[in-house]
């Protein structure tokens, strides 16, 4: 993927099709890819920390503000990423 810089950093797979979700990180390994196969979970967002990467595919309880660079999802705080890349329902986000 080449709008990611090299290994090693983190990267978080989301999604709400587990078939996306387990493809997706597939193919970024040899990343530290952290996503959850069984389940359409989203990651805790104290557990995202800066320089970390999230691919979303489509993930119900998100909402990004692109005017302030914020990503929101579930009960915590707004966090700030870049919106990096988006096509056809899936998007990769930069934790700023």
């Amino acid at each position: 993927m080449t709008k990611l810089p090299p290994p090693p950093l983190r990267v978080f797979v989301v999604g709400d099709e587990h078939y996306f979700r387990d493809r997706g990180a597939y193919h970024l390994y040899p990343y530290n890819v952290f996503f959850d196969p069984w389940a359409s979970t989203l990651p805790p967002s104290s557990a995202v920390r800066k320089r970390d990467y999230l691919v979303v595919f489509e993930p119900a309880g998100m909402r990004y503000e692109p005017a302030q660079q914020r990503l929101h999802w579930g009960a915590g705080p707004l966090i700030s990423a870049e919106l990096v890349l988006a096509d056809g329902g899936a998007a990769l986000f930069k934790i700023l």
